[in-house]
């Protein structure tokens, strides 16, 4: 892989979405596929979406589950578009992608529902996204016998904000 140049993995975001999925960072994986979630941490994720009821996935949608859930409404965008070190998400860059996922939202036809599917994400950038009017659920990697759970709690969250929506994205 040394000598390799990838390009950033491109948002999934279309003006019609209402609830945008906010990453770290993309996987080597992920950027390799032009596809969210397909690292060894994030395949684990998909189960838990369609188990918890959260958009409809089939089985022929694998390494493709991205594209069929933003048919369904759902976005997806990293904070930093580029696979990167952790680290370096504490640098200037790390803020200006921050900056950047602000401004993009900005430009979506609805205000969307935010989740922050790591932690990490939220120490980042919580706080910029409730100033500007989209307080965020934020997921949160866990352990593997309390994930499908917080999925579940999730899916009550996107059930009480479609409230506001004209019909239930998923």
């Amino acid at each position: 892989m040394a000598g390799e140049t990838f390009l950033p993995l491109r948002e999934l975001l279309a003006p019609e979405v209402h609830i945008v999925f906010v990453g770290i960072k993309p996987s080597l994986t992920s950027v390799k596929t032009g596809h969210y979630y397909q690292g060894r941490l994030g395949r684990q994720l998909w189960p838990c979406w369609q188990e918890a009821g959260i958009g409809h996935l089939a089985t022929r949608d694998t390494c493709r589950e991205d594209l069929t859930m933003l048919r369904q409404g759902f976005g997806f965008r990293e904070r930093m578009r580029r696979s990167t070190s952790v680290r370096e998400l504490r640098t200037r860059e790390g803020k200006l992608g921050t900056i950047s996922l602000i401004q993009r939202l900005q430009q979506l036809k609805y205000q969307p529902r935010i989740v922050l599917v790591y932690r990490s994400v939220a120490e980042h950038a919580k706080e910029v996204l409730q100033q500007q009017g989209w307080p965020p659920f934020t997921l949160g990697y866990v352990q593997q016998q309390f994930r499908l759970k917080r999925f579940q709690e999730l899916a009550l969250w996107l059930d009480d904000h479609a409230r506001s929506l004209s019909h239930r994205p998923y």
